[in-house]
């Protein structure tokens, strides 16, 4: 009012400039062109586009009088990195940006800055410009932001961590090793294993608080008991079946977690032959040990020849976690690469337990828009059920009245998991097509 007399507000802005590294989705539509914010137009730690824009506008035009098919604006990782950093402080430590951009432009001359803002600067220009400014906020920055990027990885590295201990354990003393093995196995199995399996009756309406359903329980525990009769008259069938949804649920799950480029079902079948590939034939003499015992054929596959081959598929697993540009992929990997050199049983609860289990209980609590401790009650119930009926399973067997797996403990563990993982990979299937 002072400076120009009375006025009169006609409109008044809404919303806000979206001042974020987020990914934006490109409309993929025929005879659609994305421009402005849409392309990525927008510099995420000023919020400024019109230059870019501009640019953008000049390569559409000269694209499309020479038929070639327009893309969206393309930056480098390293100038995406300088504004994640600047959002964080903007974000945290909101005080921190007067003084970051006093020091800019003070201490640099104004072309140069402008130009670091287009991104048109070489990266020694970069440091030129970087070390003017204040170290402290941009080292926080980094710290969380480092956080945010590789927290992903903490559980597969302590996994990597935990099986080369194992080994380690069980070279150096065995007799260590044999009580150590059996008490992680079990307190895994407790905590994660089977819980990650005792909610499927909360996955249809996708809700806490959904009630326990009689029929659902039934039905559930019909189709687990139908497995095992089936097992039993016909275990070739059976293992071949198990093989088949175990390789899809176990695939599927994982690629939901690493997220790779193009997903699709024929990499869930992919992966998951891969890695019962490793396991199975890295132990090839217990396999087929708890495999006879099962009644059921299998190949023969020496000790060695089963190694080299499960070296071999470790090796094309490593070149496809390259190619995928999945560190997570990767040491899951190395995992299972080592557990090669542990026995058969506890490879396989490294995995199940330490990734498959893990990895599809942070999905059901994502799913369930809930947390570790809620979750694991509503599965209490049904995790001390599981628990019984695998303790009826070792009672029949060691009384006589299931001579089929010849009164081996393993054996019956590993066709308990199989029976009530069947329905459980069909619940499970539903929630990821689903949600």
């Amino acid at each position: 009012t002072k400076r120009f007399g009375k006025f009169t507000i006609l409109d008044t802005e809404k919303g806000c400039i979206p001042m974020s590294t987020a990914a934006i989705a490109v409309n993929q539509l025929p005879r659609v062109i994305s421009i402005g914010g849409r392309a990525g137009a927008v510099k995420p730690s000023t919020g400024y586009a019109f230059k870019n824009m501009f640019y953008h506008a000049e390569i559409l035009t000269n694209g499309l009088q020479k038929n070639i098919q327009p893309a969206p604006i393309l930056r480098f990782s390293r100038f995406k990195f300088y504004d994640r950093l600047l959002l964080l402080i903007l974000s945290k430590q909101p005080a921190q940006g007067k003084p970051i951009f006093q020091a800019l432009f003070k201490k640099n001359k104004t072309i140069d800055v402008l130009q670091f803002l287009d991104e048109k600067t070489s990266l020694y220009q970069d440091l030129r410009i970087l070390i003017t400014l204040p170290f402290g906020p941009f080292l926080h920055a980094w710290r969380l932001d480092a956080f945010v990027k590789y927290k992903s990885l903490l559980r597969p590295l302590l996994l990597v961590l935990l099986s080369l201990s194992l080994w380690i354990l069980h070279s150096a003393t065995p007799s260590i090793f044999s009580w150590v093995e059996p008490v992680l196995f079990f307190f895994g199995l407790l905590f994660v294993g089977i819980p990650h399996g005792a909610v499927d009756h909360l996955l249809d309406k996708r809700s806490l608080e959904s009630p326990v359903n009689l029929n659902f329980v039934l039905r559930y525990l019909g189709a687990a008991i139908a497995y095992l009769v089936f097992w039993l008259a016909f275990p070739n069938t059976s293992l071949l079946l198990f093989l088949i949804y175990s390789i899809w649920h176990f695939g599927q799950s994982d690629m939901e977690e690493w997220q790779p480029n193009h997903k699709s079902p024929i990499k869930s079948g992919l992966w998951g032959s891969l890695l019962l590939g490793i396991i199975l034939c890295g132990h090839a003499v217990e396999t087929r040990h708890i495999l006879e015992n099962m009644g059921v054929f299998f190949f023969q596959l020496t000790q060695a020849d089963g190694k080299m081959l499960s070296i071999l598929l470790v090796f094309f697993s490593l070149v496809w976690g390259f190619w995928e540009r999945k560190p997570a992929m990767l040491l899951s990997c190395c995992m299972l690469a080592i557990s090669i050199q542990l026995p058969l049983i506890t490879s396989f609860g490294l995995y199940f337990i330490g990734q498959h289990s893990l990895n599809g209980w942070s999905h059901l609590k994502k799913g369930l828009y809930t947390d570790n401790r809620s979750l694991f009650l509503k599965a209490l119930p049904f995790t001390v059920g599981a628990f019984l009926l695998f303790a009826a399973l070792l009672y029949s067997i060691k009384c006589g009245y299931l001579n089929a797996f010849n009164g081996q403990a393993i054996t019956s563990f590993f066709v308990f998991i199989a029976c009530i993982s069947f329905p459980h990979v069909i619940a499970m299937h539903r929630f990821y097509k689903k949600y």
